[in-house]
């Protein structure tokens, strides 16, 4: 470099009264987003460092940053990942940009006509078909899933890669988030009623109103039996259920069903009442409001969950009917040629 040239170099710098944490290990976010998250954050130190910097240099702040990520409860093989997807990236950006075949910093201008190359920028209806599968093909639909911390996205994905489906049709398993802080913190309504008035709500004190929600999950349980179970042992009995109605609505069809014409009667609570109660028709059961979402397929997940989760419980016996008790099934069609 001649003397009378100047060259600048620049690295990534974090002020001193910025937060020394990331995002934690137990946020609500999907395991999948927290790691693109992270490998974002990667490449941001990366990149704010000058292409001539050493990798000591840019070291220094990767260090200081898996420190961040140790504090907020990632562990080891979660940092790891992270780092090598983001430091392979790096490398191939950073060879193309002193090949001269692609620029390290492009500018808006360029950027734009990138993306409008690639399709345009993508809405909520096509952002799936970015996303690639592991054979590098793109994606053509999504499957959402309730959030289970990534186990459940696993068995489901593995379930479909190993489905006979259509030539060309590739599905993408996306996991919904799970409870947010502020649900958890902030109520709409601080001050609900305790009861919304009916003389027959099926959550009694617990109500506050909310009753009358649509799209909910519940639990149900046999009164005496629970008595009986508190005062001289004995077995407890539970239904789960889903429903897009409110627990009301819901709670006054299974009343109806049990306590029908001669002949007539149907349903978990008159089976129970047959096989415990010598068919009684006085019974009480008592209803818990559980959850609400407004995807049919994610309530249905939640019921299974709930009910695999209880059978391994000894002094709990499930009201649901054989079909529940076995859990979701999933039709897989057989596409075929005659």
């Amino acid at each position: 470099m001649a003397d009378d040239q100047v060259k600048i170099r620049h690295t990534f710098y974090k002020k001193p009264m910025a937060s020394k944490a990331t995002l934690r290990s137990d946020t609500a976010y999907p395991e999948s987003q927290v790691k693109a998250i992270m490998v974002q954050e990667v490449l941001r130190r990366l990149r704010n460092c000058s292409p001539d910097c050493t990798w000591e240099e840019r070291g220094e702040h990767l260090t200081e940053f898996a420190r961040s990520l140790r504090a907020s409860g990632h562990g080891e093989k979660f940092r790891r990942e992270v780092f090598g997807k983001a430091v392979k990236r790096f490398k191939g950006e950073l060879r193309d940009h002193q090949a001269g075949r692609r620029d390290l910093y492009r500018t808006r201008e360029e950027r734009i006509k990138v993306r409008e190359e690639n399709g345009g920028k993508s809405t909520s209806d096509s952002w799936f078909k970015e996303a690639k599968t592991k054979g590098g093909k793109p994606v053509t639909s999504v499957f959402k899933i309730p959030y289970t911390g990534g186990r459940l996205k696993e068995s489901v994905q593995e379930a479909l890669d190993d489905w006979n489906r259509p030539k060309g049709i590739r599905v993408k398993v996306q996991e919904g988030g799970g409870v947010k802080l502020k649900d958890e913190l902030v109520r709409q309504d601080p001050f609900p009623r305790l009861s919304c008035g009916r003389e027959r709500c099926p959550l009694g004190q617990e109500c506050r109103e909310r009753c009358y929600q649509d799209h909910v999950n519940y639990k149900m349980e046999c009164v005496e039996c629970e008595r009986d179970r508190t005062t001289g042992g004995g077995m407890k009995y539970e239904y789960y259920g889903e429903s897009s109605r409110g627990c009301y609505e819901r709670y006054e069809g299974h009343i109806e069903a049990y306590r029908g014409g001669e002949g007539t009667e149907k349903g978990f609570m008159w089976n129970h009442a047959k096989e415990v109660h010598e068919g009684r028709k006085d019974l009480s059961f008592r209803m818990v409001r559980l959850s609400t979402s407004k995807d049919p397929m994610r309530r249905v997940l939640e019921e299974s969950v709930r009910i695999n989760q209880v059978k391994r419980e000894r002094q709990v016996c499930l009201m649901n009917t054989k079909s529940e008790y076995f859990g979701l099934q999933v039709v897989r069609p057989n596409y075929g040629v005659d």
